[in-house]
């Protein structure tokens, strides 16, 4: 391990890029195709990884139900 001071990109990784591009698609498209480009097999595990919480449920319904009146 080197301690130090570091530019942001060289500690960036492909596992950041990855959680960060499943956490921010989430809700926006469907999490199947997410998953096709993550690796995920199911849906439980990919819940459990982007860590999927019942307060993130409850925004997305409030979104639905806000756009839908």
């Amino acid at each position: 391990m080197v301690v130090g001071f570091f530019p942001k990109y060289q500690l960036i990784r492909s596992h950041t890029w990855r959680r960060s591009f499943a956490t921010n698609l989430y809700g926006k498209l469907p999490n199947k195709v997410i998953m096709a480009v993550t690796g995920h097999k199911t849906e439980q595990v990919f819940e459990k990884y982007i860590k999927t919480t019942n307060v993130s449920y409850a925004k997305q319904m409030e979104e639905y139900w806000e756009e839908k009146l």
